[in-house]
């Protein structure tokens, strides 16, 4: 499971900073009312991204399936930002290429919550990884960079919130 591996591999490295648990991020996240940091929202996507690995994507997702999704990732996106202390950042990643589901959904989401800035990816990467983003995000195309498909933001809570 995806939350006992993360938990194994912080105590490996000696990450006690790290505080995995389990919740519907949609309705709400636990941890106490004191916020957090740093949040990563690893949304769940349709997975255009991974259509080297899996092409059947291709005849199994439709339209719908991308408002369905979308939706959901701006939920949670939302529950995630609102336990973003001041000052904090907040990473929404997903393994697709579709707009609506990635800069679309970060840029409506920043324009109705003036307290979250965009800030530009490539300054918080390694070198490498530079290479890979498109304006403020990282954005690994298969076809440019020989990888998966990627999206990521990162948000920075600038203000309280309103």
């Amino acid at each position: 499971r995806g939350l006992d591996r993360l938990r194994n591999n912080a105590r490996r490295l000696g990450l006690n900073s790290i505080r995995a648990s389990e919740g519907d991020a949609a309705r709400s996240l636990p941890g106490g009312s004191e916020g957090f940091d740093r949040v990563l929202v690893d949304a769940p996507c349709s997975g255009l991204g991974t259509l080297r690995a899996h092409p059947e994507i291709r005849w199994r997702r439709t339209q719908e399936d991308l408002g369905r999704l979308a939706a959901l990732q701006g939920d949670l996106l939302t529950q995630a930002a609102s336990r973003v202390r001041p000052g904090g950042a907040l990473v929404y990643a997903t393994c697709t290429l579709s707009r609506v589901e990635n800069e679309a959904l970060v840029e409506a989401f920043v324009e109705r919550h003036s307290e979250f800035a965009i800030e530009d990816a490539a300054s918080h990467l390694p070198g490498p990884a530079r290479a890979m983003t498109t304006g403020h995000y990282l954005l690994a195309l298969p076809h440019r960079h020989d990888t998966d498909g990627f999206f990521a933001a990162r948000i920075r809570r600038v203000a309280p919130a309103q």
